[in-house]
């Protein structure tokens, strides 16, 4: 997709399969009957999850970046630094990292065996989520110490 000067591509880490009551609830008790996002057959709804690369100038910006490595019953990821080479992209040539948020499946290839994936990006997230997920209440014990 092309937006102004702003070409935006959307890269696929993985999919997650969430049950429809921890995805989509509604205060009436309606139920989920999408045709054109149905369940599965275990009552699931499937999502991907990934990431949006954004190029204009000299910026390569990737927005979110996708769970990483991880496969459990709900979600399976590792797919992101696979899928941005089609693009034309290798790590090494991201600029900005920008996170919406630092839920797991969001920020999962931050870093790779203990170093930034995305070594020669400037990472970007809000102050208040920096400050309640790395020094508040639920923050890893060494982590924002």
């Amino acid at each position: 997709m092309r937006i102004g000067s702003l070409d935006i591509l959307p890269i696929v880490d993985g999919t997650a399969r969430e049950p429809i009551e921890a995805a989509v609830s509604h205060p009436d008790g309606k139920v989920w009957d999408c045709a054109d996002h149905p369940a599965d057959e275990h009552g699931r709804l499937q999502f991907d999850i990934g990431a949006f690369l954004i190029r204009f100038d000299q910026r390569t910006v990737l927005v979110d970046a996708g769970g990483g490595v991880f496969s459990d019953e709900r979600a399976t990821t590792g797919q992101l630094l696979n899928n941005l080479r089609p693009a034309g992209v290798e790590p090494g040539d991201v600029t900005d990292v920008l996170f919406t948020h630092m839920h797991w499946d969001h920020i999962g290839w931050s870093t790779t065996d203990g170093k930034a994936t995305f070594e020669n990006a400037t990472v970007r997230v809000h102050q208040d989520d920096w400050d309640y997920f790395m020094t508040g209440p639920t923050a890893y014990p060494s982590f924002g110490k």
